[in-house]
C-alpha cells in the first residue's frame, strides 16, 4: 500500500544483494573506495574513518542494518560522501548504479521484519524492490554511538 510520494532523484547503489536509494539532496559525490583507518571502540557500522582533502570522515556501512554480513574494504567499492547531522559521512557500497528520477513513484513501508529507523519506505523500481535508506537518521545513530565510544576512551 503506497505510503507516501517520492518527488526528489534518488542514488541507486548496491549493498550485497540488496538495492538500496538515498536521496541525492544529501549527496556530495562518489568516489572510490580507499584504505580506511579503523577506530578504536567504533560500532560495527562504523568501519573507521577516511580523509578526504584534509576533513576526517566516518566511514559507515549500512551492512548491519540490512542483516548482511561485513565484507572488506574493496578496490571496486564505492564511498558515498553525504552531508548529514550536521557533518560529511561516508557511506561503503558495493556499486553505484545511476539516479532514479523519483517524480510520484509511490514508497512502500517496510516489511516489519526488515524495518530499521533508517530504512524509510521501500519502492519498486523496474520490478526490482529498493530500499530507501534515511541518512539523517543513520547518521544520528551512529553520531550518538561515536561520542559515547569517545566519551568511553577518554576515561582509560
Amino acid at each position: 500500500m503506497p505510503t507516501s510520494d517520492l518527488h526528489g532523484n534518488l542514488l541507486l547503489t548496491r549493498v550485497g544483494d540488496l538495492r538500496l536509494a538515498i536521496d541525492l539532496a544529501v549527496v556530495a559525490r562518489v568516489v572510490r573506495a580507499v584504505a580506511v583507518t579503523a577506530v578504536a571502540g567504533a560500532p560495527d557500522d562504523a568501519l573507521g574513518v577516511i580523509s578526504v582533502a584534509g576533513e576526517i570522515i566516518p566511514v559507515l556501512t549500512p551492512r548491519p542494518l540490512l542483516g548482511l554480513p561485513s565484507s572488506p574494504v574493496r578496490a571496486e567499492d564505492r564511498l558515498v560522501l553525504v552531508r548529514a547531522a550536521g557533518r560529511s559521512w561516508a557511506l561503503l557500497v558495493d556499486e553505484v548504479s545511476g539516479v532514479l528520477r523519483a517524480g510520484n513513484t509511490a514508497a512502500l513501508r517496510p516489511f516489519p521484519s526488515l524495518a530499521h529507523a533508517a530504512i524509510r519506505d521501500m519502492v519498486d523500481v523496474l520490478g526490482e524492490v529498493v530500499q530507501l535508506c534515511d541518512i539523517e537518521m543513520l547518521t544520528e545513530d551512529a553520531e550518538r554511538t561515536l561520542t559515547q565510544a569517545q566519551a568511553v576512551e577518554r576515561q582509560f
